[in-house]
């Protein structure tokens, strides 16, 4: 539902209760939208480590490559060692992401390719 996402993002940003943040970023990084990504990257400025390292994860899970600057940006200057680890993972796993749909593209033009050097043939 799209009204629920300004919640969701308050609940990510300011909400008491870790448990309710947390259930707020996996709601957030299952719905692919520039209110979801804002509410994650709001995440990353929470004062509880478990919050910023799940939104993370989130901003991985949601695979939107405008993530990235906030990632290294998390990476650099978090002042926690392991989100700084977290934020690593997850821009390694963008770049695998990256590298399978490089893959899948590749082997769509180069199947595409072949059949139009079969046709030529005929």
């Amino acid at each position: 539902d799209p009204q629920s996402l300004p919640l969701l993002e308050k609940a990510v940003a300011a909400d008491p209760e870790t448990e309710l943040r947390l259930k707020a970023i996996k709601l957030l990084s299952s719905r692919s939208t520039m209110a979801s990504l804002q509410g994650l990257v709001r995440g990353l400025g929470a004062f509880d480590k478990t919050v910023r390292v799940a939104s993370l994860q989130g901003l991985v899970e949601l695979g939107e490559p405008a993530a990235i600057p906030w990632i290294v940006e998390t990476a650099q200057k978090d002042y926690e060692p392991a989100v700084r680890s977290e934020a690593l993972r997850a821009l390694s796993r963008f770049q695998d992401k990256r590298k399978e749909q490089f893959a899948v593209l590749t082997a769509r033009l180069q199947s595409q390719y072949e059949s139009a050097v079969e046709k030529s043939k005929k």
